[in-house]
């Protein structure tokens, strides 16, 4: 298929062969400007990841963000709307089919609301496969990273204190990553051939409209004129099109959760509905794969017993100790002498471990 995914115009994908280039985080190097991320958890995830040298990047719609990939939604197809109105009103001469639409929807006004319903519709159902659809491109799955930066000096030797609150339990503990060997071995990841996507980059919380349409004006014109070309239903021109829809979509959080200063990686999966649309058994390039998709159950909280989807990041990879953690903080707890000890007996001299000044106690 030659409408692979794009990402900000940073092919990786050349016909059917994997051709990696590394994405381009908007900002500059992330290593750059944080040399080092964060990733707080609990004793079985901290554990987990160590003895298996893998993370778990759950599915977007299973996160603790009820807008997550929707934020960007009411600024991006009212704008959408404007500018269909726009070319309905400037372009008097479209094809019989488009006049036919406008008539039927007595005017460019309605018609350009029902225009962006139809886009809407294929982005949600046949791109992404929410409300009852069947898409081809997966939901993203995301693991979540803090970003402390140098100004932050506390936080970044002993962590922030809403995400001891919010995470681990009784026994918390932050991952401390080296974030350039982080990005090398997520380029390792691409490889494995099993992501329309792979990338890692910084959100961005309540961006203002007016920047948002700016930053994505390319692409809002685009789809515009494919669906004045009546190509709106044609899959694979579409597919290329929302090349950067993904990143976009992915890296804008609600305000409410600046504080935590997120860096994210984002993978997006190949699934077997899109191997199996695109890539027949006879011509199926041999190192393009479906990724295989797990369930959990959600262990606590509001939403205890609910399903989450997640898939196992750097699984395919062979090296014993490939993830590049700088050290373990073991978060604040009464215990934190012991719980040192107890991580100390899992990870032998290899790491650095510290404790937390943070004097909390949940």
């Amino acid at each position: 298929m030659a409408a692979l995914m794009h990402l900000r115009g940073k092919p990786y994908n050349k016909g059917l062969g994997m051709v990696y280039v590394p994405y381009q985080p908007t900002g500059g190097p992330l290593h750059e400007r944080f040399p080092e991320l964060h990733h707080y958890t609990n004793w079985s995830g901290l554990s987990g990841i160590w003895n298996s040298q893998t993370i778990w990047a759950s599915r977007a719609d299973c996160l603790n963000d009820t807008t997550e990939i929707k934020h960007f939604s009411d600024p991006f197809f009212t704008e959408i709307q404007r500018m269909i109105y726009k070319l309905l009103k400037e372009q008097p001469n479209y094809e019989k089919e488009i006049k036919e639409f406008v008539a039927e929807s007595r005017g460019p006004a309605i018609a350009s609301r029902n225009a962006t319903n139809q886009i809407r519709d294929v982005f949600s159902k046949h791109i992404l496969g929410l409300n009852g659809g069947n898409g081809v491109i997966s939901l993203p799955f995301i693991v979540s990273l803090c970003a402390h930066g140098a100004s932050r000096e506390y936080e970044v030797k002993n962590g922030l204190l809403s995400q001891w609150r919010g995470y681990g339990g009784i026994e918390r503990y932050c991952i401390v990553f080296d974030t350039f060997e982080l990005q090398r071995v997520i380029c390792s990841e691409m490889t494995t051939g099993r992501y329309q996507g792979l990338i890692m980059d910084k959100v961005k919380y309540n961006m203002n409209d007016a920047q948002f349409l700016k930053e994505n004006s390319e692409l809002i014109n685009a789809i515009c004129e494919i669906w004045i070309n009546r190509e709106h239903e044609n899959e694979r021109k579409m597919l290329k099109v929302v090349s950067s829809f993904p990143s976009m979509a992915s890296t804008l959080k609600h305000r409410a959760f600046e504080e935590e200063q997120e860096v994210r990686i984002i993978a997006y999966p190949f699934t077997e509905e899109f191997v199996n649309r695109y890539y027949s058994t006879n011509s199926r390039d041999s190192r393009v794969f479906a990724k295989e998709i797990y369930v959990r159950e959600r262990e606590d909280g509001e939403r205890k017993g609910e399903k989450i989807h997640y898939l196992k990041l750097f699984a395919e990879m062979r090296e014993v100790r490939q993830l590049p953690i700088r050290r373990i903080i073991v978060g604040p707890s009464f215990r934190k002498n012991d719980l040192k000890n107890k991580v100390r007996d899992l990870v032998g001299n290899s790491l650095e471990i510290t404790v937390s000044d943070t004097p909390f106690i949940g």
